[in-house]
């Protein structure tokens, strides 16, 4: 809990902090500049905290395993694929059927329209870095024990991250998870597979889905 308040304070700090950078520069400078903030705090905590690993054991409730079949299953991944179920579902119903969302998806669209009826942008946009804030931290925090805390840790997840928004896109969260469930399928069975092309899998399904989406574009289909 103090972790998720912890991470809801630094989305709102974050949020002043790239406000000016950004400015009405779109969501592409958003995450660049975001990108860039990220890799400063990671480069800070290796000095301050130190580059060694840290193990985190799952809890103890939720230790050992069960069998599925003929398979065994770590009793604390199921937890946390659950987990991940319920953030899901409950997101894409706060955006599509409660009025917060509809607020949100204004701004998102025309901030300078929704402030003309009364919205005040810059408190929701604050609002929205402060949830992902505490939905980020909660999940790094379940997550240490799966990924392990360790220098390059957030690289990847920011890689993947990335890669799911170019895959998914922006306009729903149920798109957004099935490019995630893509990309973990991707990935486990390129690491199967052949894990020296692994990596390049997952970018060359990105590549396929950018060139698909372009061309099923409006101003592709008008050449």
């Amino acid at each position: 809990a103090a972790a998720t308040l912890l991470g809801a304070g630094g989305g709102v700090l974050l949020d002043h902090l790239t406000r000016p950078l950004t400015g009405d520069q779109g969501q592409l400078s958003q995450a660049l500049v975001t990108m860039g903030l990220a890799l400063l705090a990671a480069d800070a905590c290796n000095t301050l905290f130190g580059a060694a690993p840290r193990p985190v054991p799952p809890p103890t409730l939720l230790g050992g395993s069960v069998h599925l079949g003929a398979m065994g299953y770590p009793v604390y991944r199921l937890a946390f694929i659950a987990v991940g179920a319920v953030v899901a579902v409950g997101l894409h119903w706060v955006l599509r059927h409660t009025t917060t969302g509809l607020t949100l998806r204004a701004v998102i669209a025309d901030p300078r329209m929704a402030a003309a009826t009364g919205i005040r942008p810059t408190r929701v946009r604050a609002g929205a870095f402060a949830v992902g804030g505490a939905l980020a931290t909660a999940g790094g925090v379940l997550g240490a024990p799966i990924l392990g805390p360790a220098p390059g840790a957030d690289t990847t997840v920011l890689t993947l991250s990335l890669v799911v928004v170019v895959i998914g896109g922006t306009g729903s969260v149920l798109t957004i998870l099935a490019a995630a469930l893509l990309v973990g399928q991707v990935q486990t069975t390129g690491v199967l597979a052949a894990p020296l092309a692994a990596p390049f899998a997952l970018f060359t399904v990105m590549v396929v889905v950018l060139v698909l989406a372009h061309r099923g574009s409006p101003q592709a289909r008008l050449r």
